[in-house]
């Protein structure tokens, strides 16, 4: 909408109707001015010369016939009813001529009213007649052939202005003036035009009814209207409420002198009376000036109220500066104090406005910076309101020069009508005229169905059924029957379409109770392109709030709300809930405004065009100043609370609360710079069957890094499960970590247990690119299989290395390595014990555990097992809380444990044992495949552990100690070497089906294998626990020791057999035997 100034409509339009009643003016002002009268004036016999009356002219004299007379040069005195002292008016003529039926022609008839404001009235025409009833009193009349009535403003001395030289304010001709005063009625049956600075009035065929006891207009009408045109000053004056109020003191002594007047407007030449009446009218001025002197001491008059309804009809039309307002119909509702609008029939005024202004209903455009869907330029009604009346200069100062006297021609204001103008008296305030207000219009459309406005500078235009306005209230309410009854279109901003408008202009509000749709254009574009429509729908209300500047509403919208099923939709997206508000920032003073929250609120939903969705409870998304653009916004912040989710193809993200920063990212796009979700997190991915659950996920830039914090996380996928208290996982450097205590499960789906856990206390981290996994503090994997076997690696650390098959695509899940149809495969194995830092540590673990029918035991840590705990009792089933018994055991310790998957070998570099047992009943059945080898073997050394899986040998140095007990027949071993090469039948991976076995040992360098109390040494010791033999053998040129207590002195030989079953030692070369002496 085209303005004048920023942040106001500039049309002078609905409010300055009530202009509309200066078009009764001349229909009414010359019998209205009579009914101020009382007629002739009779005066005080004893102080005042009756005044001449037409009664007089026909009283025959003494001798003559008793018939009228024709006469020049006569006047009628009128006095004001009210106070019959003060001069009212005064009619002349300049020749009198007495018709037939007691009516009289009249030559160039004059008359004159003194208005008690001060102002005049000057009625004048080439030719009259008047007819008297029975009392003689004029009765009716007609003022014919160009009758011409001029109004003219008050004079410093109060005295009549001269109609030759004096300007009048204003001017109405009609060919013929009626009255009759019996019934109280005017009529101008013809063409009737009234001209000032301000009006200009055309109308045919105009008739007046006056109430004579209520001082009102009872009844206008003209026939037919013409036009109407008014050029509104910068400043009006109304009369006051609240001096309306309260009594008004009589008017000032000087207003009565207008009777001095009437006195100097004697005709030249006279008739014999002449002198007479020259002392009557000298005499009228005299009771005036009287009159206004007892009046100061009078009591005060009541104001005069009255009500009114004014009806326009036939194609009725109003413009101003290219705004136009249009229907069949314009009702006027309008309240007057003595013959006035009160000061603020057009709302409060405003002290600290120096002028007043006229009131302004014209369709304007809010005008956001951002282009989104639903803060797109709406299309609105922006009002201004009336300003006060102007302020009292300070006592001892000048008043300020009014600037605003000359008429604005961009507020003039042209109304047109076809058909009847009707004004009615009300005897009492209507509905319309109620609760304070003093004004009312309303514009309808009968027969077109469509009361339109439209604003030729901007394109805008507006339809409804009906427009209402209450000009104090100033509330405006455009209504009609129909979803699209009330219509805005704004070119290259939008369309508004509902059923009812209501418009506060003192609060800034509009309102709309009930459903309705938003268009917004396409830059450049005057319709919405419906291959991407951007438009906001609602069910029940709608409601708009404009910033005020200087107490009057601006188009700069602040914010607006919409309720009922609300959908917005966008260009790449469509949003819906039960509530939408959207906030601005308004600049007022430049009228226009830019978003900066959308709250979305209720069953919220918004879909983009690639398919993704949010849901929740309550969407908000905030909005920052755009540097780039004058006065504009981009989105900076989204905000999703009470059951959140974002949703795309093949993920989604559920929280209670999701809260997203925002960055541009050019052409109108943004990514997301920050996500944080709260409460209830949960990330699912249906592509590979992955979830995450959380208290807390935080997101950085592009999603490189992702933040998860619960009591505990859980992440899942397929059937592997992490679990911790805090996880971080960087994409960039694909680099998940798990911060304090956790565990990660694999679990087949169906599957009471899991089939592998690793668990820590204080950190796991996997570098996705070195395929590296370590988890720190306190760490275990367990691996469990079908036949009750679990396999355990326990370490203050343990790190895993992964490969990736040649091909393979860069996996973004850390833990894809476990998940089904991985390809990526363990390539090495670190453990570290606390023993590899502290002296005295634990040592760290590696172990394969099988016990019998029963529950798995849940202990995260391998139990501790000696040779001593693999005794033939120990095997026995433990019915108690333990769990089932032990049947197979291979432990493995050290301060650090090494296994190499490529090359097949698993080492430790330092002190450590391992265990291997066997623990089944004595009387449990042994497969047919091979025989019974059920015992426990402990295995210490003191330098390192090498064992081949190829090969099944494992390579013992430094301090080799063995100790072996076969559990069916107790049969205990032992022994000592530097070097230990064990033969063990390994499975093939780690959760295989097949038990580690020993099969048999090789002992080297300094040998000592003991049984009971009997010992071999040797340099070579090759011991077979299957079937119980031994065979120690020695160097060239060294010799077996064999000890056996019971025979006393030591054998030696260069090799000897030794049957630990049935405790038969064999010499294969026999040395030397000394015995004592």
């Amino acid at each position: 909408m085209v303005m004048t100034r920023p942040g106001r409509a500039d049309a002078k339009t609905v409010a300055l109707i009530a202009s509309a009643v200066c078009a009764l003016l001349f229909a009414s002002i010359f019998a209205w001015s009579l009914l101020q009268s009382s007629g002739a004036e009779e005066g005080e016999a004893e102080s005042l010369p009756p005044p001449p009356d037409l009664r007089d002219l026909g009283t025959p004299r003494s001798g003559e016939a008793g018939s009228l007379r024709s006469a020049d040069g006569l006047f009628i005195q009128f006095t004001d009813r009210d106070d019959p002292t003060r001069v009212a008016g005064v009619l002349e003529f300049d020749r009198l001529d007495p018709l037939r039926g007691r009516n009289y022609e009249l030559a160039k008839p004059r008359a004159w009213f003194f208005l008690e404001d001060g102002r005049f009235v000057f009625v004048s025409a080439p030719a009259g007649r008047i007819a008297r009833n029975l009392r003689d009193d004029v009765e009716s009349g007609r003022f014919r052939d160009g009758v011409e009535v001029r109004m003219y403003d008050p004079t410093p001395d109060g005295s009549r202005p001269d109609p030759e030289t004096a300007t009048p304010t204003l001017v109405g001709t009609t060919p013929i003036l009626d009255f009759d005063f019996s019934i109280s009625r005017a009529s101008a049956p013809q063409r009737v035009e009234v001209v000032s600075d301000e009006i200009e009035f055309v109308g045919h065929d105009a008739t007046v009814v006056f109430h004579e006891l209520r001082r009102r207009i009872e009844h206008l009408r003209v026939e037919r209207g013409e036009r109407l045109v008014y050029r509104p000053r910068a400043s009006e004056e109304g009369a006051s409420v609240a001096e309306a109020e309260r009594p008004e003191p009589a008017p000032p002594a000087e207003r009565p002198a207008a009777g001095e007047r009437v006195a100097q407007a004697e005709p030249g030449e006279r008739t014999a009376a002449a002198p007479e009446q020259t002392q009557t009218a000298q005499a009228g001025q005299q009771s005036g000036q009287q009159a206004g002197q007892q009046g100061e001491q009078a009591q005060p008059r009541q104001p005069r109220r009255a009500n009114y309804h004014i009806v326009a009809s036939g194609e009725v039309v109003l413009n101003q500066a290219g705004r136009t307002i249009s229907g069949d119909r314009m009702d006027l509702w309008l309240h007057t104090i003595d013959g006035k609008l009160p000061e603020n029939t057009f709302g409060p005024s405003r002290a600290s406005v120096d002028r007043v202004e006229s009131q302004t209903i014209a369709l304007a455009s809010a005008q956001p910076g951002w282009s989104g869907p639903v803060a797109a330029q709406l299309p609105v009604l922006a009002m201004t309101t009336p300003e006060g009346e102007a302020m009292a200069a300070p006592e001892g100062e000048a008043p300020a020069e009014d600037p605003i006297e000359e008429i604005d021609p961009d507020g003039t204001v042209t109304m047109t009508w076809t058909g009847p103008l009707v004004v009615n008296g009300l005897d009492a305030r209507s509905d319309e005229l109620r609760d304070g207000n003093q004004l009312a219009v309303r514009f309808t459309a009968t027969s077109t169905g469509l009361v339109r406005m439209s604003d030729e500078g901007s394109g805008a235009t507006a339809r409804c059924s009906e427009l209402f306005y209450y000009a104090t209230r100033r509330e405006l309410t455009l209504s009609g029957v129909g979803p699209r009854a009330v219509t805005f279109n704004a070119p290259g901003d939008g369309r508004l379409e509902t059923t009812r408008l209501n418009a506060y202009l003192l609060d800034g509000q509009a309102v709309i109770p009930g459903p309705g749709l938003l268009h917004a254009y396409e830059d450049g574009q005057n319709a919405p392109n419906p291959a991407r429509p951007q438009m906001i729908t609602w069910t029940e209300q709608a409601e708009f709030n404009f910033a005020m500047l200087d107490g009057e509403m601006t188009s700069a919208i602040r914010n607006a709300r919409f309720m009922g099923e609300v959908e917005a939709r966008g260009r790449d997206a469509i949003g819906s809930s039960q509530m939408l508000v959207a906030r601005f920032e308004a600049d007022a003073e430049r009228s226009r405004s830019r978003l900066m929250q959308l709250d979305m609120s209720e069953r919220v939903a918004l879909e983009d065009i690639d398919r993704s969705r949010v849901t929740g409870d309550r969407l908000v998304i905030d909005f920052e100043p755009d540097p780039d653009r004058e006065f504009a916004s981009r989105p900076d912040r989204l905000t999703v609370a009470g059951t959140a989710r974002v949703s795309q193809q093949d993920a989604s993200l559920a929280a209670e609360t999701i809260d997203a920063r925002l960055k541009p990212e050019g052409e109108g796009r943004f990514a997301l710079d920050r996500l944080v979700a709260t409460e209830n997190v949960e990330v699912v991915r249906r592509d590979d069957n992955s979830r995450a659950l959380a208290d807390r996920l935080t997101a950085d830039a592009g999603m490189d890094r992702i933040e998860l914090e619960g009591a505990p996380v859980r992440l899942t996928r397929g059937d592997a499960i992490v679990e911790g208290p805090w996880v971080t996982y960087r994409r960039e450097a694909r680099l998940a970590e798990v911060i304090g205590r956790g565990r990660f499960l694999q679990q087949p789906r169906g599957s009471g247990e899991p089939a592998a856990e690793a668990t820590w206390t204080e950190q796991m981290v996997y570098a996705g690119d070195e395929g590296l996994l370590s988890c720190f503090g306190d760490a275990a994997v367990v691996y469990r299989t079908a036949r009750q076997t679990t396999e355990t690696l326990q370490g203050e650390q343990i790190h895993v290395t992964l490969s990736r098959a040649e091909g393979e695509p860069r996996q973004e899940d850390p833990f894809a390595f476990r998940s089904a149809g991985s390809s990526r495969q363990v390539e090495t194995v670190h453990a570290i014990g606390r023993a590899a830092s502290e002296s005295g540590g634990a040592m760290a673990v590696a172990q394969s555990l099988r016990v019998g029918p029963g529950p798995l035991p849940r202990a995260r840590h391998a139990p501790q097992t000696s040779p001593e705990s693999a005794a033939p009792g120990a095997g026995t089933r433990d019915r108690g809380a333990e769990g089932p018994p032990i049947e197979r055991l291979m432990r493995l310790e050290g301060p650090q444990i090494f296994a190499d998957n490529r090359a097949g070998t698993l080492r430790v570099d330092e002190p450590g044992r391992l265990v291997f047992a066997d623990r089944r009943d004595a009387d449990q059945p042994v497969g047919e495949e091979r025989d019974d080898v059920r015992g426990s073997a402990l295995f210490t050394w003191q330098e390192s552990l090498l064992i081949d899986n190829a090969s099944g040998d494992s390579v013992m140095t430094g301090d080799v100690r063995m100790t072996h007990l076969r559990l069916g027949d107790s049969l205990r071993t032992t022994l000592v070497c530097d070097r230990l090469t064990a033969r063990l039948a390994m499975p093939e991976s780690a959760g295989s089906e097949a038990d580690p076995e020993l099969r048999s040992v090789h002992a080297e360098g300094a040998v000592e294998f003991t049984r009971d109390d009997r010992v071999l040494q040797a340099d070579s010791v090759v011991y077979d626990p299957q079937e119980g033999f031994a065979r120690a053998t020695a160097e060239p040129g060294r010799l077996v020791r064999y000890l056996d207590p019971a025979q006393g002195s030591p054998q030696s030989a260069r090799a000897f057999v030794w049957n630990l079953v049935t405790d038969e030692v064999r010499v294969s070369s026999p040395s030397p035997v000394t015995t004592p002496r």
